[in-house]
């Protein structure tokens, strides 16, 4: 999500939508974490399922 061009969560609520509800959805979806945080969610979910490991 990181290295797309843009501010996704103002793309995806569209033009009329507020700055509270572009930054819910930014919260919701985890785009405010630095791009290192995300990485690492990403990476944990895919062994997670890959392997089964218990909730992280």
């Amino acid at each position: 999500m990181h290295l797309t061009p843009g501010d996704r969560a103002s793309v995806m609520l569209g033009e009329e939508a507020t700055k509270q509800q572009i930054e819910e959805l930014r919260q919701k979806l985890g785009l405010n974490l630095p791009l290192t945080n995300s990485i690492f969610i990403v990476l944990a979910v895919s062994f997670k399922g890959i392997w089964d490991f218990p909730s992280l």
